[in-house]
């Protein structure tokens, strides 16, 4: 049974009268509980332990529980670090990317860091840059292409006009004319490198290649004659118009003739002719060739192609813009490059337009 004091205390006592009573006193902890008998209290069950082992063992909970709770704490305090770290390193190099677009560098591509939010910024500060770097590449494009076109006609311009005030009873009124003539011609140079820039359409959709490439070579000439070169025109009868705008043809037939005037040799040839629907247009010299990778001559600024890294390129550009192709048939000798013109519609009985093949 036990073993306990010979008599109870206030423990007992109050089980006797019907209730659970715990008491504390000389160092122990004493639970007495009353025992019903016959539907009335026929004695008593008293338990005692001794306080000391009472309060080691909420002495160890307290502590378990102190314990747990610094562990809990670490814990989401690891937690808090690591998410602050995947949050804030994405956004450094959200941030670093947004200071390299501002110092002038397009090729920022990020990352998704795998938020979803910060994966649509990263997306629209890389889409921005790309942006950024074709629009500003078409404007130096077009910086470049202007110089490269415009350079010589403004030389001949300027010359031209200095000769009729400086030469005694010179014609004036031919000479104004003459440079009320290479003015226009100038705007349309001009036109034809903005809608190419920002692509949109050069000129009306169709052209009569005959009369372009007659207003081309007479352009040619006077340049070729200096360097005492002749030019040669060979064009077909009733050429079929063509699709592409004048002003294209008239930049693009500029490029390779003022090519071959500046590094080819001999006479040079500008001939035109009929090719089922279409018209393939030429310009040979009988220069020595091109040396070196032929296809590089074609890219803009390409090296060991000195002398071609603006003109070619940009012939090839305008000639795509208009669904055209400019291509080098023969590198050496006599090099022939070639433009070839998609027909443009023609009318149909019903009065329709039928699609052109090229």
């Amino acid at each position: 049974m036990g073993t306990g004091p010979e008599r109870g205390g206030r423990e007992v006592a109050g089980a006797l009268a019907g209730r659970v009573t715990e008491t504390r006193s000389g160092g122990w902890l004493a639970v007495a509980v009353p025992i019903q008998g016959n539907e009335r209290v026929a004695g008593a069950a008293r338990a005692a332990v001794p306080w000391a082992v009472v309060a080691n063992r909420v002495r160890a909970t307290w502590l378990a529980m102190v314990a747990l709770a610094f562990v809990a704490v670490g814990v989401a305090a690891l937690l808090a670090w690591r998410q602050s770290r995947r949050l804030a390193t994405p956004i450094d190099e959200l941030a670093a990317g947004v200071i390299r677009l501002g110092d002038g560098d397009f090729t920022v591509a990020l990352t998704p860091p795998g938020i979803w939010e910060l994966d649509r910024a990263a997306k629209a500060l890389s889409d921005a840059a790309a942006r950024l770097g074709e629009l500003l590449s078409q404007e130096r494009a077009f910086t470049a292409d202007a110089s490269h076109q415009l350079s010589t006609p403004l030389t001949s311009l300027r010359l031209g006009l200095e000769s009729a005030l400086v030469t005694p009873g010179v014609n004036t009124r031919a000479a104004i004319e003459d440079a009320v003539g290479e003015v226009e011609r100038l705007e349309r140079t001009v036109a034809a490198l903005l809608a190419l820039a920002h692509d949109t359409a050069i000129g009306p959709p169709t052209a009569n290649a005959a009369v372009v490439c007659e207003e081309a070579a007479d352009r040619t000439r006077g340049q070729l004659a200096e360097a005492g070169r002749p030019l040669r025109l060979e064009v077909d009868e009733a050429l079929p118009p063509v699709r592409c705008s004048a002003d294209a043809i008239r930049e693009i037939l500029h490029v390779l003739l003022d090519n071959a005037a500046r590094h080819g040799r001999g006479t040079v040839t500008l001939r035109a002719r009929t090719v089922g629907t279409g018209v393939v247009v030429e310009v040979e010299d009988e220069g020595s060739g091109i040396a070196g990778d032929a296809n590089a001559i074609f890219e803009r600024r390409a090296a060991g192609s000195v002398g071609h890294g603006i003109g070619l390129a940009l012939a090839r550009s305008l000639a795509e813009a208009q669904g055209a192709r400019v291509q080098l048939r023969r590198a050496r000798p006599h090099p022939v490059f070639v433009v070839a013109l998609s027909g443009a519609p023609r009318p149909t009985s019903e009065g329709g337009d039928s699609a052109p093949v090229s």
